[in-house]
């Protein structure tokens, strides 16, 4: 039978377990190196001591102590927490799962790292997977579960798919460290005050937003380990960025909102806005480059806002829109790259505007270059243009009546010379 018609079965009911025995502690038997989690008698149910039971489904807990031990999964299994107490165990996947419902905790001691290649099947809605103790967990399984939560130690990715997003409800809190590991994860939201880092040898991309709705908050740290990491930010909900973070991958965002709450709240990462909406809630926020093609750009709400590029770093327009602010001093662009314009909307705002001043909108930029950039919310009695300096200025229309006037005077000079011409009595 594949594993998704045990899956299914079980779900359905349908499979009915060897027997029903209050839920216990079962101790895996230390002294053997490899065997089957549910076909072999390798438990001692209660404490540690006599290995001689077999697993019985029936929400129970699984302590592992041997170092270097194999136990090999063909079955589907319920536990409510697993506990390793010794390094390189190892939950081999031989086409069985781990069924986890409510709030299950997996402990991982000192210095050791354990491993479930098996698959975590969330049951029900809810479910909560959290890693604790100091130790290093590795998840390299298809796994499904609700909610991902690092709340100590190292939670490692062994797989594309250890925390991808299955369902749309999907989150993740991370208070200890979330470790890539040159893997993709994605979440519909993210929260907590830890880390984030990829010890792989290749880039590794989070994706946040896998739900239309909410608002979460992450104020711990995204950084670059061994290789870089990338953010994405989907679907319609809110990401909101407030750590200090240094990652110097990409930054895109599709859909939705990232909110940026910190000045280095995306590091030295290159910001490509593809749709939604990227705000900054500070006056300055750092980034590496920025490339626009769709989307809105809104620094720091309804103050002055600033996004300082790095060295060299460029910024490219070809579309979307930037909302500017120009009633309380105006939003600007600082870098020393090239800037550059051939689409888009530059958005000022229809508020307060001084139209006898000039703005600088792009700052320090070693050139520049503006064409087919559309310029709106402002008044009709005057013209708006972005020169090449970066600087946007304001010229007045000419009023209807001066127009008029400078339009009559020519006829009126015409006519008095026709008739002077005819003389007097003609």
């Amino acid at each position: 039978m594949s594993r998704s018609w045990k899956i299914a079965a079980t779900l359905a009911g349908l499979v009915v377990t060897n027997s029903v025995v209050s839920a216990a502690n079962y101790y895996w038997n230390p002294a053997t190196p490899s065997g089957n989690w549910v076909i072999n008698a390798y438990w001692s149910v209660g404490a540690p001591g006599t290995y001689n039971q077999s697993w019985f489904n029936n929400n129970n807990s699984a302590i592992f102590s041997g170092e270097d031990q194999i136990v090999n999964l063909d079955s589907i299994v319920t536990v409510v927490s697993m506990d390793f107490t010794a390094d390189g165990i190892q939950i081999s996947d031989g086409g069985g799962s781990i069924f986890i419902h409510g709030s299950v905790p997996i402990s991982v001691s000192g210095t050791d790292i354990a491993t479930i290649n098996a698959p975590l099947i969330s049951v029900g809605v809810g479910v909560v997977m959290v890693k604790q103790g100091p130790g290093t967990l590795v998840l390299s399984g298809a796994n499904n579960i609700n909610t991902v939560n690092v709340d100590a130690g190292t939670l490692r990715l062994g797989g594309n798919s250890a925390i991808a997003s299955a369902i749309s409800s999907s989150s993740l809190i991370v208070n200890g460290t979330l470790d890539l590991a040159g893997y993709s994860a994605s979440r519909s939201g993210l929260t907590g005050s830890g880390v984030i880092t990829n010890s792989g040898a290749q880039a590794s991309t989070l994706t946040l937003g896998t739900s239309s709705s909410g608002t979460s908050n992450y104020g711990g740290v995204i950084q670059n380990g061994t290789s870089q990491v990338n953010l994405i930010k989907s679907q319609s909900n809110t990401q909101i960025l407030s750590g200090a973070n240094t990652f110097m991958g990409t930054t895109t965002v599709n859909a939705g909102t990232l909110a940026a709450s910190n000045a280095t709240a995306i590091g030295s990462s290159t910001l490509v806005l593809n749709g939604g909406n990227f705000s900054t809630s500070v006056a300055t926020v750092g980034a590496g480059g920025v490339t626009i093609a769709g989307g809105t750009l809104r620094l720091n709400a309804g103050s002055a806002g600033a996004l300082a590029l790095s060295a060299g770093s460029d910024f490219s327009m070809t579309g979307g829109t930037w909302a500017l602010q120009l009633a309380e001093g105006a939003d600007q662009i600082t870098g020393s790259g090239m800037f550059s314009i051939t689409g888009g909307t530059l958005d000022l705002g229809g508020g307060e505007i001084d139209y006898d001043q000039s703005y600088t909108l792009f700052s320090g930029f070693s050139s520049g270059s503006v064409s087919g950039l559309t310029i709106s919310n402002y008044s009709s009695e005057f013209l708006a243009s972005l020169g090449d300096d970066g600087v946007l200025s304001f010229t007045a229309v000419p009023e209807p009546a001066i127009m008029m006037l400078g339009a009559l005077v020519p006829v009126a000079f015409l006519r008095r010379r026709r008739i002077h011409d005819k003389g007097p009595g003609c």
